[in-house]
């Protein structure tokens, strides 16, 4: 789909990178959780870390989707720009979900943990599988 909207290969290919920073966020998840859980405080920041994460996303991807309806960002001239703006949305969904999966184990008594995983591992598929099929409709 990509090489017909005018990508080159290398932009396809480096699509791939955007799955990346869901591997990599253990490197972050103990900075978002020191945030999540301030020292000293029984207060949870859960909330407003997932929330705030949401917002940025969907402005990260209004505004590419705006200016490529705009004609100001095309794929074939501006792929490095879309790619930049998607990399950022990716960021914030990966650390969004460190903050996320941490409220769900708050929220959930130990016995309940294994179906709270299932539930949110087994909806992310499903989501992923019927967004892919509409989309690929």
């Amino acid at each position: 789909m990509l090489r017909d909207a005018g990508a080159s290969l290398q932009v396809a290919g480096l699509t791939a990178l955007l799955w990346v920073l869901w591997g990599l966020r253990f490197l972050w998840a103990p900075a978002v959780e020191r945030l999540r859980l301030p020292a000293g405080r029984l207060a949870r920041r859960s909330r407003p870390l997932v929330l705030a994460g949401q917002w940025l996303i969907a402005t990260v991807l209004l505004a590419l989707g705006l200016a490529a309806l705009n004609g100001q960002l095309s794929l074939a001239d501006h792929a490095d720009w879309i790619l930049g703006g998607l990399l950022l949305a990716a960021l914030v969904a990966a650390t969004t979900d460190v903050a996320s999966d941490g409220f769900a184990v708050d929220q959930l008594a130990s016995p309940q943990r294994g179906w709270g995983n299932v539930a949110q591992v087994g909806g992310s598929y499903v989501g992923a599988m019927l967004g892919a099929g509409g989309f690929l409709r």
